[in-house]
């Protein structure tokens, strides 16, 4: 009889990856290697096949014979063995044996590189005037994702440089050694995730830097030294600013903590002034800026102290404190809800502050408003004893004291506000009133009959800043605008009247007084079309107030120059309230009227 025996061949799969997290196994992540060379050997040692994976990591060999075969990968420089740990699987074959596909994984050594450098511009970066530092010590700490550690120091070498090879996977620190006197621009300690064939750049920055500090606080005394019982101000910004050895430009700022402590902690040699950000109301004791020289310097710690003292405000209001509505019907020296503001009044402002220092202010009360009408303030006002006091003037009776004394003391946790008003009765019709110019033009008219006031006369109660005054003719045709400057020939001259208005041109701010009669009743004549009128009362009223009061015609529209804004104030009938304004004695407005009309106060 005679056997016939058959081999039914077999296929050893080879898959070759690339152990990304070096963990040992086969998972997501995980990369296919293309070129890498196998050998097959059989049981006496001898290579029966040999071949390279393909794009997709894989390799075949055909067996056509049983037995215990070996299957040996090639070594690369850089790489290590993970799975298997030698490289090398053994595998029985017999006719038509399916075997697993045989996997082999490998993780590429990484490495840790980079550089030490002084950080000039202190950006982090490697640039300008920067520079590598020799000789510091780097040092790196790993937990290998396979178990264990590994630790190594390397020195940096002339150009600063420093590398760590043949990293396993796993999560490393990288730090730098800071010695004294020096500051890290960028992080000290850096940490990366190290995997198969990682090359990462770790770069330290670094600085030799001194510091700027010191206190702001509140200097009662004003000597600019911080007494035991001088309180630190908080945040108020404090200026660093100056020019370092290399030619940088510096410009820093800190803002003081709860105790008044400011301090700049990478300031590096050169020469810098120190200032502060002043708030409002408030004045240094200390010199500024405070001139530092550094230049050449290493480590250092400097304080400077920055004193401050606050302002303090006198404000109020000068008001016509009129009778009371019931017995015993006298002025009551408080400023009543029916009660009127007195604007252009000089308010006036005298004394000396601790230190010695003789202040004198004058002010005029507001004659625009409408809500601070009448309203006065003096504002920089430093510790010491101070007199305000109002300007009396003819048929006015003062009904507060005309004159009120004051002693500011130092406090620097609120505003120091001194509110003083000072009110008057008027008990005769023909009393002596104030004006107040702004240089320029004004357009101004008189709320009293001025016996025998010209342009003239006026101009020369104003005073030498009067230049001219202008009126608009209604009485010629076309209507025309005279005009007398001072000095001119009488010709020109020309009356000023009770309810016209006039442009007055004065070289400066200026005051002047007249003295007149308030007429019981008067009237204002308009023409169709613009006016320039005055208000014939002491008491302003509001543009539509105004326009409501026109008889004979409508009124149109008002219009005012505020010399406060610059603008023309323009309030027509309808509008909104919000473009309402307030028409006030001693100013001139524009009235625009439909047909002939009057204003009876």
């Amino acid at each position: 009889m005679l056997d016939f025996g058959n081999f039914k061949n077999v296929v050893i799969k080879v898959y070759k990856y690339v152990d990304v997290n070096g963990n040992g196994e086969f998972d997501n992540g995980d990369l296919d290697k293309e070129g890498w060379g196998f050998d097959l050997l059989d049981e006496s040692g001898a290579v029966v096949a040999s071949g390279v994976t393909d794009v997709n990591g894989e390799l075949s060999f055909v067996v056509t014979k049983g037995g215990t075969y070996t299957i040996r990968e090639e070594d690369w420089a850089g790489w290590t063995h993970v799975n298997p740990a030698d490289g090398t699987l053994e595998v029985f074959v017999y006719s038509g044996v399916v075997l697993p596909t045989q996997k082999f994984g490998n993780y590429q050594l990484a490495r840790v590189y980079g550089q030490k450098f002084y950080d000039w511009n202190m950006d982090g970066l490697f640039n300008g005037e920067d520079y590598g530092l020799s000789n510091w010590v780097i040092k790196i700490h790993g937990d290998l994702v396979n178990g264990g550690d590994f630790d190594d120091t390397r020195l940096t070498d002339s150009n600063g440089n420093f590398e760590f090879t043949g990293l396993l996977a796993g999560d490393y620190t990288v730090s730098e050694l800071v010695p004294l006197g020096w500051k890290a621009t960028r992080p000290d300690t850096v940490t990366v995730d190290v995997e198969s064939g990682d090359n990462e750049p770790i770069y330290f920055a670094n600085v030799w830097w001194g510091k700027i500090w010191g206190f702001k606080f509140y200097d009662k005394d004003t000597d600019g030294i911080q007494d035991d019982d001088e309180p630190g101000l908080p945040g108020w910004t404090i200026t660093l600013t100056g020019v370092r050895d290399d030619g940088t430009l510096i410009s820093d700022s800190f803002v003081t903590d709860s105790t008044g402590y400011f301090e700049f902690d990478d300031v590096q040699a050169g020469l810098y002034y120190l200032s502060e950000i002043l708030q409002e109301g408030w004045e240094s004791t200390t010199d500024l800026p405070i001139e530092i020289g550094l230049s050449g310097t290493g480590v250092f710690d400097e304080q400077f102290d920055i004193g401050n003292i606050r302002y303090a405000k006198v404000y109020g209001y000068k008001f016509l404190d009129t009778y009371q509505d019931s017995y015993p019907f006298w002025p009551n020296g408080i400023w009543d809800e029916d009660e009127i503001g007195l604007g252009a009044w000089e308010i006036t402002l005298d004394g000396y502050t601790d230190d010695g220092v003789h202040v004198h202010m004058e002010t005029y009360t507001n004659d625009v408003g409408p809500d601070d009408y009448g309203y006065y303030e003096f504002t920089g006002l430093l510790p010491g004893m101070y007199t305000v006091s109002e300007t009396l003037l003819d048929g006015f009776y003062a009904t507060t004291p005309w004159s009120v004394s004051i002693i500011i003391y130092p406090f620097p946790d609120a505003p120091i506000l001194y509110p003083i008003y000072f009110g008057n009765l008027l008990p005769s019709r023909d009393p002596e009133l104030s004006f107040h110019l702004r240089e320029g033009w004004n357009m101004w008219s008189t709320p009293m009959i001025v016996e025998g006031l010209d342009a003239k006369t006026l101009l020369a109660e104003i005073g030498p800043n009067a230049l001219l005054v202008m009126r608009v003719n209604k009485s010629t045709t076309p209507e025309q605008l005279d005009t007398y400057a001072a000095g001119d020939p009488d010709r020109y001259n020309f009356p000023i009247v009770m309810g016209e208005g006039y442009y007055v041109y004065v070289w400066a701010e200026t005051a002047f007084t007249l003295i007149g009669e308030f007429a019981t009743a008067s009237t204002v004549s308009m023409t169709d079309g613009w006016n320039m009128i005055g208000h014939n009362t002491l008491e302003p009223v509001m543009a539509s107030e105004l326009l409501a009061d026109v008889q004979g015609g409508y009124g149109l529209l008002v219009m005012g120059y505020n010399p406060l804004t610059g603008n023309l104030d323009t309030y027509a009938s309808g509008d909104p309230l919000r473009y309402d304004f307030l028409v006030t004695p001693g100013r001139a407005y524009y009235i625009y009227v439909i047909g002939p009309s009057t204003l009876a106060y």
